[in-house]
């Protein structure tokens, strides 16, 4: 006779499920996504977000900052230049 722990045991691992979502898909970017996404440097998006902290397409969450892809996007649109 098993005890329950030995079942447990013999039993196949459960699948890890794992999600992967393109960029244009996202709500919201990395530094690093953004730059990529939009053909921006990553030191002009940063710069971007210090000099704008305050507009809408910012998001901090803790100290991470992520960029709100469509109002990033309507940002770009508005601008002459970045």
């Amino acid at each position: 006779m098993t005890t329950e722990a030995e079942e447990r045991a013999s039993d196949p691992p459960a699948p890890i499920l794992t999600r992967y979502v393109n960029l244009c898909d996202k709500y919201t970017l990395t530094i690093e996504e953004a730059a990529a996404y939009f053909g921006i440097g990553q030191k002009k998006i940063r710069s971007l977000v210090q000099t704008h902290e305050n507009d809408d397409f910012i998001l901090h969450v803790g100290v991470k900052v992520l960029i709100k892809r469509k109002k990033f996007e309507n940002f770009i649109d508005r601008s002459s230049e970045v």
